[in-house]
């Protein structure tokens, strides 16, 4: 397999590079598409692409996409992938806080985009592509190595290469979100050192590009050995993709695993290499996902119930069990818990409904914990139609009740209502909602100490200073906490 082995031979030679399109058009090979790259690298190097700077790629041409993807790599640059049915006027907008030295559209978006980039008055150069034959299958993966193919290079890549991603939010609230592989690829080296990643396969069935790109990237840095988006939109085509290919672990929406699990050609697959299916569970009844639970068992699959990024159930569990990366979705084993701040305790009871934790989350984005299980870095989300979260700074100690074990943890996340009357506490990896109204009143000095901290929070995503929505760049603060990672 020659994506298998480039992919190898790039993971071995510490080239962690994001690029896209598998070409699966028998138009055109492998060499060629190399030779296409090589062309234009040299091409963008004349327009004055540098490392550090961007490419904007506006297409939805798996070919030029990944022509253009590797060409920048070539040369050092950010490749910046825009499909062309995003508004292209709030895209270049945004892309002029990346300073792009050069913008790749295809001839349908290029009105549009020269108009933007006009109106802006912004110095970027447009070129389109040249002898390119339009082609699908656009979110797919495909790794350059350049030792596999120095016969066809003559530009090397730049080790330091990172990609940029503009994605589609599937709840409607943002026509798209910028997000940099250079954050995400820290937060991922956390927790990468945690697993024993052994050949892991990915199987996506998926429709909104958020998923498949955020999808794409966790394989890229976790160094998934193949990654699988099927074409066939049958239940029968996608159990045929998982035993062709020996898929070893999946997401899927729970739509379609509910629609998998009542299938009777569950049973009649080999589905013997397929260990666990991730699935979002805000969207699952506690009685449907007992039954998937079930259902799965007999098949010796292990259903993950997960809270992350929007509809992907994106979540990380190290050997354990315990949760790695994404977003807490444990039911407290606890009825109350203590919350001690400086000379001050306050005792805050839990909820009865406290196992309703998930399903009132709107699209949380996700947190990294350490090896320690102290909350690094995380994301703002909604909690019900309000609020907000954010980490509080200076040490809190919470002592979390149970039965038999104490847990004490230095940070708390605080989920911050305007009026202050909820608050949730994460542990390891439990999480805690309780609803202050007709329980124990919290301490005024919390109350005023959440309250002093909600405006200067309420504008930041967790260190990611926010222009118009769109995160821009971390703060002082949270790349502190980042460099303190060992990578």
């Amino acid at each position: 397999d020659i994506v298998d082995l480039l992919y190898k031979e790039c993971w071995n030679n510490g080239l962690h590079t994001f690029m896209i399109s598998t070409i699966t058009d028998a138009r055109i090979s492998y060499k060629e598409l190399f030779q296409k790259s090589v062309s234009l690298a040299h091409f963008f190097h004349a327009f004055g692409a540098r490392p550090g700077q961007v490419v904007a790629i506006f297409t939805e041409d798996s070919i030029a996409a990944g022509a253009c993807i590797l060409a920048t790599f070539y040369v050092g640059a950010t490749a910046a992938i825009i499909p062309t049915d995003f508004n292209l006027a709030e895209v270049v907008r945004i892309l002029t806080t990346c300073n792009p030295c050069l913008i790749f559209s295809d001839f349908d978006a290029l009105d549009q985009v020269k108009e933007a980039a006009t109106a802006l008055r912004h110095p970027v150069k447009i070129i389109t592509p040249r002898g390119v034959e339009p082609c699908v299958d656009f979110y797919s993966l495909l790794v350059y190595n350049s030792t596999a193919y120095k016969t066809h290079v003559t530009v090397e890549p730049k080790r330091h290469c990172l990609a940029v991603l503009f994605i589609k939010d599937p709840s409607g609230k943002n026509k798209s979100v910028l997000l940099s592989s250079d954050t995400l690829k820290r937060w991922v080296y956390g927790v990468r050192d945690s697993w024993n990643l052994s050949r892991l396969t990915l199987l996506l069935k998926c429709s909104t590009t958020t998923v498949t790109g955020l999808c794409f990237f966790l394989a890229s840095i976790l160094g998934c050995s193949t990654l699988v988006n099927t074409e066939d939109d049958s239940s029968e085509g996608l159990l045929r993709a998982i035993c062709d290919f020996e898929v070893s672990f999946t997401f899927m929406p729970p739509e379609l695993l509910l629609t998998l699990a009542d299938f009777p050609i569950l049973a009649h697959h080999d589905l013997c290499k397929l260990q666990t299916i991730a699935t979002s569970g805000a969207f699952l009844t506690a009685n449907q996902h007992i039954y998937l639970a079930d259902k799965l068992c007999q098949n010796r699959i292990k259903l993950v119930q997960s809270y992350g990024f929007s509809d992907t159930g994106l979540l990380i569990l190290d050997p354990s069990g315990q949760m790695r990366f994404g977003s807490p979705g444990k039911q407290a084993g606890v009825k109350f818990v203590k919350i001690v701040d400086k000379d001050s305790e306050y005792y805050v009871t839990l909820r009865d409904t406290a196992s309703r934790y998930g399903p009132e989350w709107s699209s949380p984005a996700g947190l990294l914990l350490d090896s320690n299980n102290l909350m690094l870095v995380g994301s703002m989300t909604e909690f019900s139609d309000e609020g907000w979260m954010f980490v509080i700074s200076r040490i809190i100690q919470a002592d979390f009740k149970s039965k038999d074990k104490q847990t004490v943890i230095e940070d708390a996340l605080i989920i911050k209502y305007p009026a202050v009357y909820e608050v949730a506490v994460i542990g390891k990896p439990m999480a805690f909602v309780t609803q202050l109204s007709g329980t124990h009143l919290i301490g005024q000095e919390l109350v005023r100490y959440l309250s002093a901290r909600s405006t200067e929070h309420a504008q930041s995503n967790y260190g990611l200073h926010q222009v118009d929505g769109f995160p821009k760049m971390p703060s002082e603060h949270v790349i502190q906490r980042l460099s303190s990672i060992q990578v």
